[in-house]
């Protein structure tokens, strides 16, 4: 039978944590049909014997080998190649879900959504808690306001794996997918602008395990024009497709600064130049004002550089390395 929902998780060095993600796939509740597509990247763990021996007993579990690392978008492109269900979700290897994920994600598309967004939890020392700007009630709302919530970070969040989407709206439309970090939200824009309706559910549905060596002490030379970058393409996106939505885009510029003056703190404790702070600032202000948008030349350009020109995913996914299966 033809699974309703397809899962797919990049997976790297997760040993620890996929047994409990595993255990929360076999506790669904509710009889509703999905597949889990795991893209494996190479390392020297045991991940992949893991998921091998998990799939001969649950055919739910599908296993791609990865020949070399993509990290962790095309490694989601992979997983999209052998996807078959009408929906799509997502889940990190390190995270799990509720026992009615599939059961209350199924109820939003049902009531005409294109794309659900579920409230979240996370887990920290060992107790979950739900996230404090959750939704408050599920509702219906347009695609447009949909991306407005996310470029405000408020209700709708910019993260990628408390939303689902319809497999063919996730192929249709021009995509951004950018290699580095912070881009699950300009991942998500395109196809929340493009929904006709998106479901907000209020149950916490998917459980994010919050480790104590989160992003904020990785990389943090980096942070600020990786963030940039995920600013710009938006940006660069809206020009491009939805002049429409630009106020819109413009109107979210004091989220968005209090986003890069907290990577600018960090860079500056981590030993950044003065220079590049200066850059970055004056990097922002063009991203949030008139005239063209210069995806060349700046700190940001390689990280963006690789998203541009927008293709459909069905495009890239064919025009992508062909890696055995």
């Amino acid at each position: 039978m033809r699974p309703l929902f397809s899962l797919i998780i990049p997976c790297y060095a997760a040993e620890k944590t996929l047994p409990r993600l595993l255990d929360s796939l076999k506790e669904q509740k509710g009889g509703v049909e999905f597949e889990a597509i795991f893209a494996v990247e190479p390392s020297n763990g045991m991940d992949l014997a893991l998921l091998e021996e998990a799939g001969k007993t649950d055919p739910r579990i599908r296993v791609k080998a990865n020949l070399e690392r993509l990290g962790p978008m095309r490694s989601r492109e992979q997983g999209l190649r052998l996807a078959q269900g009408e929906y799509v979700a997502f889940a990190d290897a390190d995270d799990y879900l509720s026992p009615y994920f599939f059961f209350k994600m199924k109820e939003g598309f049902d009531k005409g959504a294109d794309a659900v967004d579920c409230a979240f939890a996370y887990l920290r020392n060992g107790k979950v808690k739900k996230h404090t700007f959750s939704h408050r009630k599920a509702e219906l709302i347009s695609g447009k306001e949909a991306a407005k919530r996310l470029l405000f970070d408020c209700s709708v969040r910019g993260f990628l794996w408390n939303k689902a989407f319809k497999r063919d709206l996730l192929l249709s439309v021009p995509s951004i997918v950018l290699n580095g970090r912070f881009e699950d939200a300009p991942f998500c824009f395109p196809f929340l602008l493009r929904s006709h309706q998106v479901a907000l559910l209020p149950d916490p549905l998917y459980i994010y395990s919050k480790a104590e060596e989160g992003e904020t002490k990785r990389d943090p030379l980096s942070r600020a024009n990786e963030h940039l970058a995920a600013f710009a393409s938006i940006r660069h996106y809206v020009d491009l497709y939805a002049p429409e939505f630009l106020s819109d885009f413009l109107s979210s510029k004091f989220r968005s600064r209090l986003s890069l003056s907290y990577d600018l703190y960090l860079g500056a404790k981590a030993g950044s130049s003065r220079a590049s702070r200066v850059e970055s600032r004056a990097s922002f202000r063009l991203i949030y004002g008139d005239g063209l948008l210069p995806l060349e030349g700046r700190g940001y350009s390689p990280y963006l550089s690789s998203s541009i020109p927008y293709r459909c995913l069905s495009s890239r996914i064919k025009e992508g390395m062909q890696i055995a299966i």
